[in-house]
Formats: structure tokens, C-alpha cells, sequence
């Protein structure tokens, strides 16, 4: 966890998604209320049968990010997750309303997984 720690925080990251995290949910609790408590929030899904054996995690940086309102659903432990994090504004809506769209109009397969920069916001220094 600490590349994606030092990830999170040298570039100005405000959500990283990890696989093969290997934590328990000590060691989440342990890192969480380290000197990081007030950087970091980890959602961690660790792996039921060998948390030393992979899991995913959602790390939010609390620096940049407002983690009030966040939701997780832990979908197959360690496997997969779902996390809503609200947003407010048009761009959001455009973004999604545009890929639907895609999907509506194209023969598009599903995907297997989903990866993107879904960042939403489009200032100078991002």
C-alpha cells in the first residue's frame, strides 16, 4: 500500500484504485489511524479465504477529496466493489449521458472491466 500512498499524495491523486492489495482489515485500520488518518480514507475488500492473498481497495485522498457521502458496496469479497462518489454539475451528467449514448447507438460488446481517467474535472493543474 505504500506506492499507492506515496501515489496518492507526490501527484495530486484523488482516488486510486489498487488490486492485489494483500491487507487484512487490521492492517487497513492500522495504516488508517497512522500519521495518514488525516490524508487517507482506504476501502478495503480483502479476500475472505487469505486476506495475505489478493483483495482490491479504493484510496481516497482526503486532501482533495470530501469523502462525506461516499458510498461502497463490497460486491464479491476481494474481488469487486462498487463505490459512488458524488460530484455535482453538468459535466458528470454530460459525460454519462454521452456514453449511454455510444451504447445506444453502436454495437458496442460489454466490457469485461471498465478503466478510464473518470476524472470529471477539467481545471488547469489536473
Amino acid at each position: 500500500m505504500a506506492p499507492a500512498t506515496s501515489l496518492n499524495l507526490r501527484r495530486a491523486i484523488g482516488v486510486a484504485i489498487v488490486s492485489e492489495t494483500h491487507l487484512s482489515a487490521a492492517q487497513t485500520q492500522e495504516i488508517e489511524e497512522s500519521h495518514m488518518k488525516k490524508r487517507l480514507r482506504i476501502y478495503n475488500s480483502q479476500y475472505p479465504e487469505n486476506p495475505a492473498a489478493k483483495g482490491i481497495a479504493i484510496v481516497v485522498n482526503r486532501e482533495l477529496m470530501n469523502i462525506d457521502g461516499i458510498s461502497v458496496h463490497y460486491l464479491i469479497p476481494g474481488k469487486a466493489m462498487l463505490a459512488v462518489i458524488p460530484y455535482h454539475g453538468k459535466t458528470k451528467v454530460a459525460f454519462y449521458d454521452h456514453l449511454c449514448e455510444l451504447y445506444l447507438t453502436t454495437d458496442l460488446p460489454i466490457p469485461d472491466s471498465v478503466s478510464e481517467d473518470f476524472n470529471l474535472i477539467e481545471d488547469a493543474w489536473d
